[in-house]
């Protein structure tokens, strides 16, 4: 396998700021899901990664703190020969996420309780990251290997 057989096809960024509200998970899918297709993913890659990233932000909206009202979430899409990723970028207090989720018992978690096991499982990397009273939740997918 070689640097140039995991590779995706095209280099771009996107940028756009969502209301934090669960409202807008509809645009948030949509935006992750042409933009994971312009870089070439499809099926199953592509729903994981997707599903992972509306559970980062239903976390971001529905867990964060400090957060001024009205204050918007940034999405940031980038494609990069080795790398699709996508960050939110929010303001508030620091999350200090788990570096890994234990073992999910699905029979004790009837609803909710399930957000950073799915990201973690779902995308390749799953950062969290905090400075100057931004918080940037960063998921990061990386091309499968092509066969020739």
């Amino acid at each position: 396998m070689t640097a140039s057989s995991l590779a995706f096809p095209v280099a771009w960024r996107s940028r756009r700021r969502l209301p934090a509200r669960v409202e807008a998970i509809r645009d948030l899918r949509g935006s992750v899901e042409r933009c994971a297709q312009h870089a070439g993913l499809d099926g199953d890659a592509l729903g994981l990664f997707v599903v992972a990233c509306v559970e980062a932000f239903t976390n971001v909206v529905r867990h964060g703190r400090g957060r001024p009202a009205g204050a918007p979430i940034e999405l940031l899409i980038s494609a990069e020969r080795d790398a699709l990723v996508v960050e939110l970028v929010h303001a508030g207090e620091a999350f200090d996420a788990p570096q890994r989720t234990p073992p999910v018992e699905l029979a004790h978690y009837p609803e909710g309780g399930l957000g950073l096991f799915i990201m973690q499982a779902a995308a390749d990397r799953v950062e969290h990251e905090h400075a100057g009273g931004l918080n940037t939740v960063r998921l990061t997918h990386w091309p499968a290997p092509r066969h020739a």
